[in-house]
């Protein structure tokens, strides 16, 4: 077989110093590329590691809040572990919502609903909240998830929440709880920065690239990281954030808002927020 199966990446957000910094003044960047000969718990961790352990000889203060990462369970508890054999504070993990609602989305492919979801009736709404979860209250989905078991209009809907119940909600044997895949109040709810990198990274390169000429493609993109970094400081670099994004988190702060002030309850707040996924 290969040596090498993938390309793994951790990235960041370089942001401009100063309070009064706006959301855009800031630029993803690459601060780890990793040429792994697998995709086990175990090669995660050691990677991980080997990142702190530099950082940690080179006498740098290791504070990592929060990590964001697709549903691959060997990912997350690598990361755990890592932190833990290191002895650091191990980071809030959190789930990329725009996979979560792939991962839903396939599974109501797979009922055949997809037309259903696309269509302006109580049957469509139905699935349009359930995918709308990650925008409420982790603490209030459970409930919630009971009352859309309960009221399942059809089988397949029946069978679309079942399966968020088991992978997504259920308190007991969740793989990912739903603290871990929340979007709550939160405007950073994806890594589609990961996603618009590698697809930069893929148009940089060719099929032809070889092992040796990777590793020096990758050595010259990490060289100009610095200059970036100056470049978003000075405010000459800032990420494109479209309007239609924009007024789309503003609409869910205003809901958000309202639900703070308990203006709304928790349905009434899934009712506000279902916006985000109706079908364009």
């Amino acid at each position: 077989g290969k040596p090498f199966s993938q390309l793994w990446t951790i990235i960041g957000h370089i942001r401009r110093s100063g309070a009064r910094r706006r959301r855009e003044e800031k630029a993803a960047v690459n601060l780890l590329y990793a040429i792994m000969s697998g995709k086990s718990q175990g090669l995660y961790r050691e990677v991980v590691k080997a990142v702190l352990r530099v950082l940690r000889e080179r006498r740098y203060e290791v504070r990592v809040d929060r990590v964001m990462l697709d549903f691959e369970l060997a990912e997350w508890n690598a990361f755990r572990e890592a932190f833990l054999q290191m002895e650091l504070p191990c980071p809030k993990l959190s789930g990329c919502v725009f996979h979560w609602a792939q991962s839903v989305m396939r599974k109501i492919d797979n009922c055949g609903l997809r037309r259903c979801y696309q269509q302006p009736t109580e049957q469509g709404r139905f699935l349009r909240r359930l995918i709308a979860l990650p925008l409420v209250p982790p603490d209030a989905v459970w409930d919630m998830i009971n009352w859309f078991d309960s009221n399942a209009p059809s089988t397949a809907h029946k069978k679309v929440t079942k399966y968020v119940m088991d992978t997504y909600a259920d308190p007991h044997k969740a793989l990912f709880k739903p603290q871990s895949w929340s979007g709550y109040r939160r405007l950073h709810r994806t890594n589609n920065a990961c996603e618009n990198n590698h697809h930069s990274l893929n148009s940089d390169t060719t099929r032809s690239l070889g092992f040796y000429r990777l590793v020096d493609f990758l050595r010259q993109r990490s060289e100009r990281m610095s200059t970036l970094a100056t470049h978003v400081n000075d405010g000459h670099v800032t990420q494109y954030i479209r309007p239609s994004t924009i007024r789309r988190d503003a609409k869910l702060c205003e809901a958000w808002d309202k639900h703070a002030r308990q203006e709304l309850s928790d349905f009434q707040l899934l009712e506000k927020v279902n916006f985000a996924y109706r079908p364009k």
